[in-house]
């Protein structure tokens, strides 16, 4: 600062700056000057490569598109932030639910593992012995109404498809569905 710039820090009462020493400026520069040439000296040599270790082969490939139910052997998936997709196909991308609104698993409903999938062009082909196929649209139609659904913890939205048939007689039956008009699947 010039001499107007003491007189100035003087009449605010505050005391005129100190001349700095001269050692603090070059140890600032060598100081900077070292790391520079840490950084150089890193970014210049040369990088150790890993080797990758083959610890296994994939030998089949499979994805469940409804949970608990079988799954479908694919040749090739794609892994997204939602899960493995293989075309039209997305793993655990469908469930079953009951009228309250809570999944049902394998764990509540065993049989439901004997349900077998296929997938031809953009329909899904829901099967089990001694029953008729059950034929759905894999993109849902934006018609069909957002039905809320317990997770576990987490709740969830979900598409609702009407008119759905039952194939176990044993463990369900279908009827009417007041709050849709549709078919609702009720346990004897």
């Amino acid at each position: 600062m010039g001499a107007a710039g003491s007189s100035a820090l003087a009449r605010l009462g505050l005391p005129a700056p100190q001349p700095r020493p001269r050692w603090l400026g070059v140890a600032a520069l060598g100081l900077a000057a070292v790391a520079l040439g840490a950084v150089a000296w890193r970014r210049a040599r040369p990088r150790r490569r890993r080797r990758l270790q083959q610890v296994g082969t994939v030998a089949e490939l499979w994805i469940y598109p409804v949970k608990s139910c079988k799954g479908v052997s694919v040749k090739a998936a794609e892994c997204t932030a939602l899960g493995l997709r293989s075309g039209h196909l997305r793993d655990r991308f469908w469930l079953v639910i009951n009228k309250e609104g809570n999944m049902v698993t394998a764990r509540q409903e065993p049989r439901l593992v004997l349900i077998s999938l296929t997938c031809e062009g953009d329909t899904l082909t829901l099967s089990a012995a001694y029953t008729k196929d059950l034929r759905l649209p894999i993109k849902t139609p934006t018609t069909n109404a957002v039905h809320k659904c317990s997770l576990c913890p987490m709740h969830r939205e979900a598409k609702r498809y009407r008119n759905v048939g039952v194939w176990s007689r044993e463990s369900f039956t279908a009827g009417p569905c007041k709050e849709t008009g549709g078919s609702c699947l009720k346990k004897p």
